[in-house]
C-alpha cells in the first residue's frame, strides 16, 4: 500500500521539521505546497529535500488561502502517482495511535482504498512555549485537551478520490461532491485507532504570525468551495 501525505502550510518554520520527520515514519512521501512563507520554512523544506526525504515541494504566492483548491489539487496528483491512501494534514498536526504503542503503519494499511475516514483531533498546549525550539515537538511537555474538536480531519481512499467532482473541504474536514449546484458531504467511517495532535499554539511570535497573516489570507478568500 502506497501512503502519501499532503500539506498547504505558511510560516510553520518552527515546526516543520519535527512535523516532516514524524510523518514519514508512516507515509512514503509528502506533497507541499509552501503557501508563500516569510519566515525559513522554504530554507527548511529545502535541506529536507536535500537530505534525500521523498518530499515533493512547489510554491504558491497568493494573498487568499485557497486551501480545499490547493489540497484538492494535491489529492487528485497523490492518486495519479499511485497513492492508495491520501493523508490531507496540516504542518502542526501529528498522526498518532489512539493506543499508546501502536504502530501508525500497521494501523494505515488496514484501511480500505475505497472509503473515507474521519479522525479525531485533539488540542494541545506546550507548557514551555518558546522554549526548546528544536527539540522534537512530540518530546516536549504538554497539556492535551479533554475533548477532541467538534470538527473532525479526514483520510481518503483512492477509489473515492478517483470519482468525478469530489473535493476536499476547506480545513480536510470532509471530502465533498459537486452536484450542479449543491454540495454533499460523503459520509465517513469514524476511526478508533489513530487521532491527531495539533499543535495551533507555539510560541508568542508564531501566535502574532498565524493571526496577522490568517486575517489577511482569510479576507481575501473568495472561494466557493469554503463555508465563510
Amino acid at each position: 500500500m502506497k501512503i502519501t501525505a499532503i500539506t498547504m502550510m505558511k510560516n510553520e518554520a518552527d515546526v516543520l521539521e519535527s512535523f516532516v520527520r514524524h510523518t514519514l515514519t508512516f507515509a512514503d512521501e509528502m506533497l507541499i505546497v509552501n503557501h508563500d512563507s516569510t519566515d525559513a520554512t522554504g530554507e527548511i523544506l529545502a535541506a529536507l529535500q536535500a537530505e534525500g526525504l521523498p518530499l515533493q515541494v512547489e510554491n504558491l504566492q497568493a494573498a487568499s488561502h485557497p486551501q480545499s483548491e490547493v489540497m484538492t489539487a494535491l489529492m487528485v496528483r497523490a492518486v495519479a502517482e499511485g497513492a492508495d491512501l491520501v493523508l490531507p494534514l496540516d504542518a502542526d498536526e501529528f498522526l498518532l495511535p489512539q493506543e499508546p504503542g501502536a504502530d501508525c503503519r500497521s494501523l494505515l494499511e488496514k484501511l480500505s482504498p475505497g472509503e473515507v475516514y474521519a479522525l479525531e483531533w485533539y488540542d494541545f498546549a506546550l507548557k514551555n512555549p518558546g522554549e526548546n525550539q528544536q527539540d522534537f515537538i512530540l518530546s516536549r511537555e504538554c497539556l492535551r485537551s479533554l475533548q477532541p474538536q467538534k470538527l473532525q480531519k479526514i483520510i481518503v481512499g483512492r477509489e473515492l478520490a478517483s470519482e468525478k467532482d469530489v473535493f476536499i473541504v476547506q480545513g480536510n474536514h470532509a471530502l465533498g461532491r459537486k452536484f450542479g449546484d449543491s454540495i454533499v458531504s460523503r459520509q465517513a467511517v469514524k476511526l478508533s485507532s489513530l487521532q491527531l495532535a495539533h499543535y495551533p499554539l507555539r510560541s508568542q511570535e508564531q501566535a502574532m504570525s498565524k493571526v496577522a497573516c490568517g486575517w489577511v489570507n482569510n479576507v481575501r478568500q473568495f472561494s466557493g468551495w469554503t463555508n465563510r
